[in-house]
């Protein structure tokens, strides 16, 4: 006979949540000392360009054109070392709506949704730049038209087409070196604004007990032509100086950030005349009356593992700088200065997020749309355009952390994993059956809404670097996503062994300025199974946050600011 008595496990947790807006004030005073950033690149180029050649056959009555296309492959290396030196100050005041998620000791999920705010900016800077670079052609590959003209009459003769490949015979190398001795800059700044800045920061267990803390952010748009037909804006198609990022790729067309403001700012240096403007963004609505129309839905239960949300910006005006070289200078379109509210194109922007739990896994659908552009001039510019959504990335681990497969600077690819310990704990997927597609409304004629298919695209660390340090200061948006670094601080029991700062993008290759709805994924893979000692989860639990101050951290996303980070990333 066997006595005892069988222990039943502890019911799971039950999906807590709560919301709340809030106001804050916030001063920082950075420094920089020497603070050096480093690329050590690699890789491999294509370039392409034209020329013309005119052969004349004097005797035999007739000249030659001949027009080249020339195609070289290449394969080349760089080195870029950015040093900066000096200091800014920041005060800023910020009101945000706020979504705390815990899933008992599990996870800890934190949503932040910017509303308006005021900012006074100022920075003084040196930095001194090296640049050195090797690169070798190893293939040529020439497309020609011929056309043979009469010397007298000018009347063609004939025309042909011809190509010729070299490969072996071509070995072109090039080495490029250059410095930028020190140079200052002074900038001051103040604003009032409103803009759509969407931060999630998740904490939590691994299924080997590590510690993980993601932040993910989205706020811009970018403006983009699938030129090489691969989906995506693909960076590191043009060959430069220095390294390589969005900003050299031929397929980025522009910014379509969606902001108004009231700004003033000052900007000098040592090599050029001083700038001064102060422009309203719209001139004809106050910041407060756009502030206004923010429509906010609170949470609500679904059932004991899902809640959903969602925050809408009606009528947001839009700031667009919009220029391809490809086309004529009059074709481009900037938002003019002290635009008024009609020629800022405003458009509804909406978000909607539902956050659902199983036993080891958490799943953020996110569902954005933007509004067809309501300007006409701007809308008719961008037709045959592609839409880009990035989503930055900052994780900090317990153990080493790294993004799966990315071996190209930027490649087409709906899921993007990253893995800790051997083990894929977070998962950004662009790509869920059902989800793959996103919809243009009342395209390509009105009434008939048409499903295209999105697509991913990695950018590799090596096209971004610069975002990830204090080097770089003329994205200071994207730099704010390292405040995760003063939220996990405040637990002295997450011992941060390593970072990893990555950048993905929710490519949309025919746009053409319409109304588009598209909704990607965001999951992490936490510890999920109890034990007798242990019953609300793996490990120790992971402690609460001071909402205050991380309210104040990620508030500073509105305002122009460089972050230093207390550590050297992986880059």
């Amino acid at each position: 006979m066997v006595s005892g008595s069988l222990r039943a496990s502890p019911p799971p947790p039950k999906l807590n949540y709560s919301w709340a807006e809030t106001t804050f004030s916030k001063s920082l005073d950075l420094q920089w000392v020497d603070d050096s950033y480093v690329v050590n690149d690699s890789g491999s180029f294509t370039n392409v360009y034209s020329t013309q050649f005119n052969t004349y056959n004097i005797s035999g009555g007739y000249m030659l054109r001949e027009d080249r296309t020339i195609y070289t492959d290449a394969n080349f290396t760089r080195y870029v070392n950015v040093t900066t030196s000096g200091n800014s100050t920041i005060n800023i005041d910020t009101d945000v709506y706020q979504v705390n998620l815990d899933y008992g000791q599990h996870v800890k999920f934190l949503w932040f949704a910017a509303k308006n705010g005021t900012l006074e900016y100022e920075y003084y800077l040196s930095k001194r730049v090296e640049v050195y670079e090797y690169y070798e052609e190893n293939h040529q590959r020439v497309e020609s038209t011929f056309e043979k003209i009469n010397l007298t009459t000018w009347e063609t003769i004939s025309t042909w087409n011809g190509t010729a490949d070299a490969y072996d015979e071509i070995n072109i190398t090039h080495t490029y070196k250059k410095e930028w001795y020190p140079f200052y800059d002074h900038f001051y700044y103040t604003s009032e604004f409103v803009m759509p800045i969407i931060l999630t920061v998740q904490i939590f267990r691994t299924q080997k007990n590590d510690r993980i803390a993601w932040a993910n952010m989205f706020f811009n748009l970018m403006i983009y032509k699938d030129e090489d037909q691969n989906g995506i804006l693909s960076v590191g198609n043009k060959h430069s100086g220095g390294p390589s990022g969005i900003a050299g790729s031929t397929e980025w067309k522009g910014n379509c950030d969606p902001i108004a403001q009231s700004q003033y700012f000052f900007w000098e240096d040592n090599k050029s005349q001083s700038i001064i403007m102060a422009e309203s963004s719209p001139s004809d609505k106050s910041i407060s009356e756009i502030a206004s129309t923010i429509i906010f839905t609170s949470p609500v239960e679904e059932s004991e593992t899902e809640v959903s949300w969602n925050i809408q910006y009606p009528n947001l005006p839009l700031d667009i700088h919009f220029h391809d070289k490809n086309i004529p200078f009059q074709d481009w379109y900037e938002t003019p200065t002290n635009a008024t509210f009609d020629e800022t194109s405003p458009v509804n922007l909406t978000y909607g997020f539902d956050f659902i739990l199983n036993d080891t896994q958490a799943d953020f659908d996110i569902t954005w749309g933007i509004g067809k552009l309501t300007n006409d001039t701007a809308y008719n510019a961008v037709q045959g355009y592609g839409l880009v959504l990035p989503q930055y990335n900052f994780f900090l681990s317990s153990f080493d952390i790294d993004e799966v497969a990315q071996a190209q600077l930027s490649a087409p690819r709906d899921k993007f994993t990253f893995q800790s310990n051997n083990t894929v704990v977070a998962e950004i997927n662009m790509g869920k059956p059902g989800k793959e597609n996103y919809t243009l409304y009342d395209f390509p004629f009105p009434s008939l809404d048409t499903e295209l298919l999105s697509i991913g695209g990695s950018i590799h660390k090596n096209a971004i670097g610069f975002a990830s340090q204090s080097s770089f200061y003329d994205n200071p948006l994207v730099s704010i996503i390292f405040s995760l670094d003063d939220i996990v601080a405040q637990d002295t029991s997450f011992v941060v062994v390593d970072s990893l700062f990555s950048m993905e993008t929710q490519n949309y290759p025919i746009w053409n300025g319409e109304k588009l709805v598209h909704d990607p994924s965001l999951s992490i893979y936490f510890a999920g199974t109890t034990s007798e000692n242990d019953p609300n989860g793996a490990g120790e639990s992971i402690p609460s946050y001071n909402l205050p101050i991380l309210i104040g951290v990620i508030s500073v996303l509105m305002a122009i600011i460089m972050k230093k980070l207390r550590r050297k990333l992986r880059f």
